[in-house]
């Protein structure tokens, strides 16, 4: 299966950032967050064919320069870990041809080919992209149309990327309502000030060892599926006094927690004796009062739990019990007490702790469900994504021990997407009472 460009071109805003927007202040903590692009690709079974293709691309890139007038910082460039030049250097935009249909592709998804629908490499750390924002549109050979778009975390989290990809689809449909004018970005500064004084190789020194395998090993991808009725049972495992009515994250945190302590110790001849579980939390409606859900920037924390391996009578409704305890820690009053230089302090002497003890094993979760990526992106042919795809094979880039959770197309499934060694996904892969609710892989109906 082949993918091959056919041109690339730099996407300006269609009218020039006014002069008192241009230097803008990142946060706090979109200074902590990892320095590479998040990933997403998008599947449409539309009909396009090269006599019509141009227009299609012409509609895309005249909406995309609309919504980087909007999103004004996502057109800039990053100078350090302290400011974006809002300079108006633009947006990437990729235009690609495929040699397959998307029937072909997607009776069995062939996860390891994902990345040729990115524009970026999504793997590596990236301290000073050419772009923030890099989209790839691929024509495939039945007229389907892949959109890969990459976007620069140190900027912005899953949120505020859904947010950008839902304004460039309104606008491609035409609808630009409350759009007219800019609007001022800087709430998470103004929440989170950032810290002067961190060091400008922080990124490096520690997502360098904590979020990157450093060519230890290769990380490889793979997608399972948890349908409404299995996750509708594990809810019902995931209960207990403490925890009456776990949410459906909750719930799949806690069953995987319980697998991944059962296959740890099975699988190691000198098995760690702390797993470590920590999951991203979108603090917009946790602060006190609730912030704007399109708040721009990174408005992330996270919750962390520690599980012994000592306990191995632990349940899964334990297991969601310990996490909820550390998401209910993610509160208004706790978050306004994060002091930027105490809390970078904490964070790297943790991540020490954590990648140098080998009595302690970390695993990552996070959610990018209830997104709109199936409602809200139709880019103005009356049709919505087919499926939502995250990306392929992380090679010796990105992490491993990697859990995303994303919205499925049939109402009420989930995907899970997973980052590891080969040899540490099998040891999921072949647990049996991991599988009995996770199907592999399953094909996408178009």
């Amino acid at each position: 299966m082949d993918v091959q460009i056919v041109s690339t071109e730099i996407i300006k805003p269609s009218v020039p950032t006014p002069h008192h927007l241009k230097n803008f202040k990142i946060s706090f903590l979109d200074q902590t967050s990892a320095s590479f692009y998040i990933p997403l690709t998008f599947f449409y079974n539309t009909k396009f064919n090269l006599e019509n293709i141009s227009q299609i691309h012409g509609n895309l890139k005249k909406s995309l320069s609309e919504a980087l007038k909007v999103f004004y910082p996502l057109a800039g460039k990053v100078q350090d870990m302290f400011t974006i030049d809002c300079n108006d250097q633009g947006a990437s935009y990729t235009e690609a041809k495929a040699n397959f249909t998307l029937s072909q592709y997607l009776q069995n998804p062939h996860l390891n080919t994902l990345n040729k629908f990115l524009p970026r490499h999504p793997n590596i750390l990236e301290n000073g992209p050419d772009f923030q924002v890099s989209i790839q549109v691929t024509l495939l050979a039945c007229g389907g149309l892949v959109i890969g778009a990459c976007v620069f975390h140190r900027v912005v989290d899953i949120a505020t990327m859904a947010n950008f990809l839902r304004t460039w689809a309104s606008f491609c449909r035409g609808d630009y309502r409350e759009f007219n004018n800019f609007q001022d970005l800087s709430l998470g500064s103004s929440i989170f000030p950032q810290l002067t004084s961190l060091f400008g190789d922080y990124n490096m020194a520690n997502y360098g060892n904590h979020y990157f395998s450093q060519g230890k090993n290769y990380s490889v991808t793979r997608r399972f599926v948890f349908n409404a009725s299995a996750i509708a049972v594990l809810r019902e495992k995931a209960k207990s006094d403490a925890v009456p009515n776990p949410s459906r994250i909750e719930a799949l945190t806690g069953f995987i927690c319980k697998r991944l302590m059962v296959a740890v110790q099975k699988n190691n001849e000198k098995p760690p004796s702390l797993l470590f579980i920590s999951h991203a939390v979108n603090i917009r409606k946790r602060w006190d009062p609730p912030l704007p859900e399109n708040a721009f920037g990174n408005f992330t924390w996270f919750a962390a739990a520690f599980y012994s391996l000592s306990e191995s009578e632990m349940e899964v409704s334990d297991c969601v019990e310990t996490m909820r305890e550390a998401l209910e820690g993610i509160n208004g009053e706790n978050l306004k007490e994060l002091e930027p230089e105490r809390a970078v302090k904490k964070l790297i002497e943790s991540i020490g702790i954590i990648y140098e003890n080998d009595e302690v094993r970390d695993y990552r979760f996070t959610s990018w469900c209830n997104m709109g990526f199936y409602e809200h992106l139709d880019f103005g042919w009356g049709l919505r994504p087919v499926w939502v795809a995250h990306m392929g094979d992380a090679a010796k880039g990105r992490t491993m021990h990697q859990f995303m959770f994303i919205e499925g197309k049939i109402g009420g499934e989930i995907e899970l997407w997973m980052l590891f060694s080969e040899e540490e996904m099998a040891m999921l892969e072949n647990d049996p009472e991991f599988i009995a609710f996770a199907t592999p892989n399953p094909s996408i109906s178009i």
